[in-house]
Parts: C-alpha cells; sequence; structure tokens
C-alpha cells in the first residue's frame, strides 16, 4: 500500500521522497515490495524489490532491486544489481556490482564489474574490472584490473597489474607482477617485474627482475635476478646470481653460479664457482672450482 495509507509509520519513511511506492509495516518493520526509493534516508527493515535511486541507506536487509546511486552504511545485501555510489560497511551475499567505491565490508559471492574496492574480506565471485586498493581475498576469479595491496589466499587470476602485497595460493595465468611476495601457488604466465618468490610452480613467462627463494621453474625467461635455491627444469637464463639448487636443462647465457647441482644444458658464459657438474655443454666462461663429470667444453 502506499505510505499514505498505512497506520503509524516512521518519520523517516513519511519524509522520503518516493513514487509509486508497496509498502507494509510488519511487527513494527518497514517492508518495501516495490516501487521508486528518489531520496531520503532509509532507517532499517526490508527491501524486496524496486529503484533506489538516491539517498542514505543506514541498515536493514536488501533482498532485491535495482541501487541506482547513493551511500550504503551497514546492513545485508542478498541480490540484485548495484550502479554506483559509497559502501561503507555490511554483508554483500550475491548480485552484480557495476561500479562505485567500496569502502569496508564481507563480499561472500557475485559478480563486480568496476569501481574502487578499499579494503574489507572478498569469500568468492568474480571480479571483471577495478581497483583493489587492499583487503583479503579468500577465493574466486580475477578477470582484469589492478591489485595496488593486500593478501590473497586462493582463487584464479586470469589477468590484470598486480601492483604489491602477498600471494599466498592459487593460479596466475596472465598479467603484470609489479611488486610483493608470493608464497604459494602455479604462475602460468606473465610478467614477473620484481618481488620476493618463496615457493610454488613457474610454467612459464618472463622474469624480469626479483628474488627467488625456492620452488620449481619449468620454462620461461629469466632476464636476472637472484636465485637462492629451487628447481630450474628447462627455459632461458639471461643473467643474474645463482646461489644454489638443480638444474635440469636449458640454456644459460651469463651470470654468477655460485653453487649446486648441473644435470644437462648449454652454458654460455660467466662464472662458475663451486658445484657439481654432470653433464651439457660449456661454450665459455669462467670455471673456479667444483665438480665436472662429463660434457664437452668448447
Amino acid at each position: 500500500m502506499l505510505i499514505s495509507a498505512l497506520t503509524n509509520p516512521p518519520q523517516w519513511l513519511l519524509d522520503a521522497v518516493v513514487e509509486s511506492e508497496d509498502v507494509d509495516l510488519v511487527d513494527g518493520q518497514v517492508v518495501w515490495h516495490s516501487g521508486i526509493w528518489h531520496s531520503g534516508l532509509w532507517v532499517n527493515g526490508t527491501w524486496e524489490s524496486g529503484r533506489f535511486e538516491s539517498g542514505t541507506w543506514t541498515d536493514g536487509t536488501w533482498k532485491s532491486g535495482n541501487w541506482i546511486s547513493g551511500i550504503w552504511q551497514n546492513g545485508t545485501w542478498k541480490d540484485g544489481v548495484w550502479t554506483t555510489g559509497t559502501w561503507t560497511d555490511g554483508t554483500w551475499e550475491k548480485g552484480t556490482w557495476k561500479g562505485g567505491d567500496w569502502i569496508t565490508g564481507i563480499w561472500k559471492n557475485g559478480t563486480w564489474e568496476n569501481g574502487t574496492w578499499d579494503a574489507g574480506s572478498w569469500e568468492n565471485g568474480t571480479w571483471t574490472a577495478g581497483t583493489w586498493l587492499a583487503g583479503t581475498w579468500k577465493d574466486g576469479t580475477w578477470m582484469s584490473g589492478t591489485w595496488t595491496d593486500g593478501l590473497w589466499k586462493d582463487g584464479t587470476w586470469f589477468s590484470g597489474t598486480w601492483t604489491a602485497g602477498t600471494w599466498n595460493d592459487g593460479t596466475s595465468k596472465d598479467g603484470t607482477w609489479v611488486a610483493g611476495t608470493w608464497n604459494d601457488g602455479t604462475w602460468k604466465n606473465g610478467t614477473h617485474t620484481t618481488g620476493t618468490w618463496k615457493g610454488g610452480t613457474w610454467k612459464n613467462g618472463t622474469w624480469t627482475y626479483g628474488d627467488w627463494k625456492g620452488g620449481t621453474w619449468k620454462n620461461g625467461t629469466w632476464l636476472t635476478g637472484i636465485w637462492e635455491d629451487g628447481t630450474w627444469e628447462t627455459g632461458t637464463w639471461a643473467n643474474g646470481d645463482w646461489m644454489s639448487g638443480v638444474w635440469l636443462a636449458g640454456t644459460w647465457t651469463t651470470g654468477h653460479w655460485d653453487k649446486g647441482f648441473w644435470k644437462s644444458g648449454i652454458w654460455n658464459g660467466g662464472e662458475w664457482l663451486d658445484g657439481y657438474w654432470k653433464s651439457g655443454t660449456w661454450n665459455g666462461g669462467t670455471w673456479y672450482g667444483g665438480i665436472w663429470i662429463n660434457g664437452p667444453r668448447v
């Protein structure tokens, strides 16, 4: 029914600018069934459907409908379409976020199309585009966008730019890593600019610079950096410092080899200080010490 037909409606509902509303009072709580909310202060209650064009949402439960713009302070969003506005706090269960500024809160599921994420906890869902400033990503799918800082626990990253933060686990398919700490997971392709790699599997891509502490390198191009330990299966090493680990195959262009195990591959130049050379082709460089088992030296 219309607000004017209600018995003792709250003053905040009387003050709102609305159109074609269908609203009830159930046990003293406002239940909005449908209609257009043009402006005003929503204090509490249940929104079942309709169009929210502008105003401030203080608290309550949003079940479905279209949010055009406004400020959301707290409450539970169950489903619907968010066009733009500012989300201050609360719980988002599912739906589509098209744009706006997320300050903090809990995101359980749904699709994020664009906007800015300031902080909060992302539990699952699909991120299409936008800017992530800080917060905790627990699981889900990242399609594209810019990650500025925060903690990534698990999920699948398809493309985009990672600026800083900590990656705990998951799969990165492509994109640009500018800086940060990678603890574990699978890197399939992309460009690593700098940062610290602690463990996991690198399948392909370009390593520009950084500190590799452990894990498995399957293929790709290493331009320069510090390799502390781990297993190198194949690929191209352009330059850098190899401190320790196992080299199975690939092409070494130049650099500094401190120690480790070389099984096979092509060595084109650089300094070998110590370690175990089992087989391969030595094309040039300086050998200071170690154990040579087999292989031609050109």
